[in-house]
């Protein structure tokens, strides 16, 4: 009896070192799987947030220099109220509602303006009857017809090459 009982103290010993690797793998694996997504986690923020801009591409989007900077007065602005017009073309009654507003170089232009403004409604009127529908569709075909405008108010009031109308913006564009 005496042999039988320290075979059971051999065979009780090694269940339990069997049981300290297993408890062992598993903190293993969970600190390799949490390295792993930390690693993921590091690569994706370098993906969407870290990568450099290329060398030429960054040197575009540089600043003038400070002194090629020139600060302009900021433009005054005049309302031409909204007008309806037919528009020109073989695919039936179109209409055009637009309003117009003027950018002037400085607010005492505001003034010699509205003295000549039935003269630029009219001629607004006349410039934009003259398009086709689809001609005001597109981007190119507003920013033509923007020009066209301008090039008729400076033509209006006689100022030439020293026009105080700066753009002539779009307050609403609505084809039908």
């Amino acid at each position: 009896m005496a042999t039988s009982k320290p075979a059971a103290k051999d065979e009780a010993a090694p269940a339990e070192t069997r049981a300290k690797p297993s408890r062992l793998k598993g903190v293993l694996i969970t600190g390799v799987v949490g390295v792993v997504f930390l690693g993921a986690g590091a690569g994706a923020s370098w993906w969407f947030f870290g990568r450099h801009v290329p060398a030429g591409a960054q040197q575009t989007a540089t600043p003038a220099a400070p002194e090629a900077i020139v600060t302009a007065a900021p433009p005054s602005y005049l309302a031409i109220e909204p007008m309806v017009v037919n528009l020109s073309g073989d695919s039936g009654d179109r209409l055009v509602q637009i309003g117009i507003t003027l950018a002037l170089s400085d607010e005492k232009s505001n003034d010699r303006i509205k003295a000549f403004l039935p003269a630029i409604r009219n001629a607004a009127i006349l410039t934009i009857s003259q398009r086709a529908a689809t001609d005001l569709l597109t981007r190119e075909g507003k920013e033509k017809l923007a020009r066209d405008i301008q090039a008729e108010v400076t033509r209006i009031i006689g100022a030439g090459a020293t026009s105080p109308v700066r753009e002539v913006l779009f307050a609403n564009f609505i084809v039908q």
